[in-house]
């Protein structure tokens, strides 16, 4: 009833609960060659080799309440994780999935871009103007951390190789179908008519283009 005391009222309780399955890293990344976004150019993110723990190593747990518990009973699996993205046209935006620990990225090696460009070091000024680093060495990879929630954004940097300064990322492939249909100059017409008016018109239509061709 409306007038029952709200202690006598039976009310259901609903326990949700949240876990994270991997967190991200995220950034952008600019061609220095030409001051714009490499659009399309593959990233892949491994565990870094040296970051794999063995078996008998302790491990540290991080409990809800933000404490750490050490346990010796915990293994890291999937040493061997492995994602992979592009990046984008606009601002150059990437990102990755990942999981605490150290983590390789690179150009993926099977990719074009990586015949293209290589990595180096430096940031962006207030202006928009990139500055390279003096003791920027070109590289084929970057190590990132995942150690803690806050992530902030990371500048990914690469540059192209000689002789690749006017090169496009993506190869351009000649279809030799379409060029020998371009040579017939073959007008390919799939035409459907419902009506006995739009039939006659329809055959009219063709009439006329046959007439007019030699094909």
């Amino acid at each position: 009833q409306d007038d029952a005391e709200p202690a006598q009222r039976n009310v259901e309780s609903t326990q949700i609960e949240y876990s994270v399955k991997s967190l991200l890293f995220f950034g952008q990344c600019y061609d220095v060659s030409q001051s714009t976004p490499p659009n399309g150019l593959q990233l892949t993110l491994d565990r870094s080799k040296s970051s794999d723990i063995s078996e008998s190593e302790v491990t540290a747990e991080i409990q809800p309440d933000g404490d750490q518990q050490l346990s010796d009973s915990n293994r890291v699996a999937a040493q061997n994780e492995h994602t992979d993205t592009l990046v984008m046209k606009t601002v150059g935006y990437w990102q990755l999935a990942a999981n605490p620990g150290v983590w390789d990225l690179r150009i993926d090696e099977k990719s074009r871009g990586a015949e293209i460009y290589h990595m180096v070091e430096g940031t962006v000024a207030k202006t928009g103007k990139i500055q390279l680093s003096k003791n920027s060495a070109e590289s084929t990879s970057k190590t990132l951390v995942m150690k803690d929630f806050t992530n902030q954004g990371r500048l990914l940097l690469v540059k192209r190789r000689t002789g690749f300064e006017q090169v496009n990322l993506f190869r351009e492939e000649v279809d030799l179908d379409e060029i020998q249909e371009e040579k017939d100059e073959t007008v390919h017409v799939f035409s459907l008519a419902t009506g006995h008016a739009y039939e006659r018109l329809l055959k009219i239509m063709m009439l006329s283009v046959t007439k007019r061709t030699t094909s």
